[in-house]
C-alpha cells in the first residue's frame, strides 16, 4: 500500500472514530460547551436563600425568601408551594438549547431590553449565586432566551422534557405567587373552633379543646345543649378536615368590605392553635348565573373568603372542597 493511501485511510479512521465519540456524549456536550455565558443552572437548589424577580413588563419586583423550609414573599406572605417547585425546577434544571448566530444577537438583546425578568438568586448568608434575564421565547416557540448578567451573549436555554417557553415560571404577580391555601394545618395544634351559621343559629357551635377536654358546646345560648356524650371519634375526624384545603383562585376586590355591605355571610371559622395565633375566616356565598334565563340566582356553589379582616385579595372557593369543614353542632355526638 502506498505510504499516501495510507496516511487516508488512518486519517479516516481517526475521524470516525472522534465522530463515534463525539455523538456517544450528553446531548449538553454535543450541543454546547458550558461557559460563563450560559452557565446559568443551580444543581442545588437547597442552597438558595432568596430570589429577586422584578419583570419589565409587568413592572413588578418580588422577593422571595426562605424561612426554615417554607417560602415567603414580601418577608410574610406564603407562596404557593406549587408556583416555588416550578421556579426552583427551572433553576435547577435549564440548560442550553444553541447559541444564537451573531447575525440574531443585536436584535434578541433588544428584545430583551424590553421583555424581561430580571432574576438575582442568593444563597441562605446572602451571598450572590447568579444573576441574569429571562426573556421571550424563540421564534419555534422551543427555547427561551436568557442572558447572564454583564454579558452581551444571549443564550437559548430550555427545561428538558418540556417544549416551549419557561419565562412564565420568572414572570409572576402577586397573585399567582400568593399561597391559595384556605389551610395547612396540623390537627394536634388546634385546640379551638368555633363555627357561625348566621341563617342556621341552631347548627352553629363551639369545639374546645384547651386544658385537655373536649368540649362541643352551643355557640349561641339560645340553642339546647345535647346531652349525649362527644364521639372523639369525630372530632378528630373533624379536625383532620383543616389539613389541606385550597382555594380555586385569588382575585382583587378593590371595593373593600363595601362589596358585601348586602351579603349575610354563610358562616364564620375561627381557629386557635395551642401557640396562641389564631385564624377567622368570613366564607361569602357568591352569586351564579342561571343557565337558562341568565339571570342571577343565589346557589351555595362558590364563596369568596375574607381571611384575618383582609378584603383586598379575597380567596375564591368551591364548595366540593370545603363543605367538610361546614358540620353542625349535633354532629360531634
Amino acid at each position: 500500500m502506498k505510504k499516501s493511501t495510507l496516511i487516508l485511510l488512518l486519517l479516516f479512521l481517526a475521524s470516525g472514530a472522534a465522530t463515534v465519540w463525539y455523538l456517544q456524549q450528553p446531548e449538553e456536550k454535543a450541543t454546547t460547551l458550558v461557559d460563563a455565558d450560559s452557565d446559568f443552572r443551580i444543581t442545588d437548589v437547597d442552597q438558595i436563600g432568596k430570589i429577586f424577580l422584578a419583570s419589565r413588563i409587568r413592572g413588578t419586583q418580588f422577593v422571595l425568601e426562605r424561612k426554615e423550609d417554607n417560602w415567603f414573599v414580601n418577608d410574610t406572605i406564603p407562596v404557593y408551594p406549587e408556583i416555588m417547585t416550578n421556579l426552583l425546577t427551572a433553576i435547577r434544571t435549564m440548560k442550553i438549547r444553541y447559541r444564537p448566530a451573531q447575525a440574531a444577537i443585536q436584535n434578541i438583546v433588544k428584545d430583551l431590553a424590553v421583555d424581561q425578568v430580571k432574576t438575582e438568586i442568593y444563597d441562605r448568608e446572602g451571598n450572590l449565586m447568579k444573576a441574569y434575564y429571562v426573556g421571550g421565547e424563540t421564534s419555534d416557540a422551543r427555547g427561551t432566551y436568557v442572558i447572564m448578567a454583564g454579558s452581551e451573549k444571549p443564550m437559548v436555554m430550555q427545561i428538558p422534557g418540556m417544549t416551549g417557553s419557561f419565562k412564565v415560571r420568572y414572570d409572576l404577580g402577586i397573585l399567582d405567587i400568593m399561597d391559595k391555601a384556605i389551610y395547612r394545618e396540623d390537627p394536634e395544634q388546634i385546640e379551638y373552633v368555633s363555627l357561625e351559621y348566621p341563617k342556621q343559629r341552631n347548627k352553629s357551635f363551639v369545639l374546645d379543646l384547651s386544658g385537655g377536654k373536649m368540649e362541643v358546646r352551643p355557640f349561641h345560648e339560645t340553642t339546647p345543649r345535647v346531652n349525649s356524650k362527644v364521639d372523639a371519634g369525630k372530632v378528630q375526624r373533624y379536625l383532620q378536615s383543616f389539613e389541606k384545603v385550597i382555594a380555586e383562585s385569588l382575585v382583587r376586590n378593590e371595593n373593600g368590605l363595601k362589596a358585601f355591605d348586602n351579603t349575610l355571610p354563610f358562616c364564620t371559622l375561627k381557629i386557635r392553635r395551642k401557640d396562641g395565633t389564631t385564624k377567622n375566616i368570613i366564607f361569602y356565598p357568591r352569586d351564579t348565573q342561571d343557565v337558562m334565563t341568565g339571570g342571577k340566582v343565589m346557589r351555595i356553589e362558590k364563596f369568596a373568603l375574607s381571611i384575618d379582616g383582609s378584603y383586598d385579595i379575597m380567596h375564591l372557593a368551591q364548595l366540593a372542597f370545603t363543605q367538610k369543614l361546614f358540620v353542625g353542632y349535633d354532629g360531634f355526638f
